[in-house]
């Protein structure tokens, strides 16, 4: 199968962050005292900042990156980054709609048999569908029904459901695509993990791009090989099946 992965990486939209705050939070009904109300609620709110980039309505896609079969059978990789042609980090509406439409554009020009994704049929897929409506654009319709993500051999793979099934770890250990890329193929990532996940954005806006492209196409690498992994393993269990229908 010719089969692309791809990654998305978000931040929150700046320009939206004054509204967010602006709605109401929910604290402790038995809080009394002003203070601990005022103080529980701004704990609140700077919590919904830190998640606002997950968010289609509060968030913005900052790059997307790709792995893919090239023509000579290896591996090739390829990232995008948000960007204006007179200010490269300024945040519109309109480099964001450039980002997504390129992607789109990139995905139907690849014509393969396959895409896969990480968590993608829950957050990425979603996420740029909602910010492509926002945004007046254009994006392709990808399979994102629960089951139907899950088959190893469909037009669309999330390697997150098909190795949870959406169930929990049994020793309640974290089910994101490090640990799954260390335990299935021995790889860790050659960078500051955490380091990434809490300064991707200001590493974007500073233009320090180069940290962002090895850690995104690294997701997409590993997102492409477990893929890879998950079709080897749904291969045997259909060929276990088709030997036992024969001796039936």
């Amino acid at each position: 199968m010719r089969c692309i992965a791809f990654d998305i990486e978000t931040e929150p939209n700046q320009d939206k962050l004054a509204e967010l705050d602006a709605m109401p939070v929910k604290t402790d009904s038995r809080l009394k005292d002003p203070v601990k109300i005022e103080n529980a609620a701004a704990e609140q709110k700077a919590k919904r900042r830190e998640k606002a980039a997950l968010s289609p309505f509060f968030g913005r896609a900052i790059s997307w990156h790709t792995a893919m079969e090239g023509a000579d059978g290896k591996v090739v990789l390829h990232s995008e980054f948000r960007r204006n042609i007179d200010e490269l980090h300024k945040s519109t509406d309109v480099t964001e709609a450039r980002l997504i439409q390129d992607l789109a554009d990139f995905l139907e020009w690849y014509d393969g048999d396959q895409i896969v994704t990480y968590y993608g049929a829950s957050f990425d897929v979603p996420f740029l569908q909602r910010r492509t409506m926002i945004l007046n654009g254009t994006f392709p319709a990808i399979e994102t029904g629960k089951y139907r993500v899950m088959d190893p051999f469909g037009k669309h793979l999330d390697v997150f459901a098909y190795l949870t099934g959406y169930n929990p770890d049994p020793l309640g250990l974290p089910q994101n695509l490090t640990n799954f890329a260390n335990w299935l193929l021995g790889e860790k990532p050659p960078f500051d993990e955490h380091a990434h996940k809490t300064e991707y954005a200001t590493w974007f806006r500073e233009g320090n791009l180069e940290p962002l492209k090895q850690a995104g196409e690294w997701d997409a690498l590993m997102t492409y090989r477990l893929g890879a992994a998950c079709r080897q393993l749904g291969g045997t269990m259909q060929r276990a099946q088709a030997q036992k229908e024969t001796l039936v």
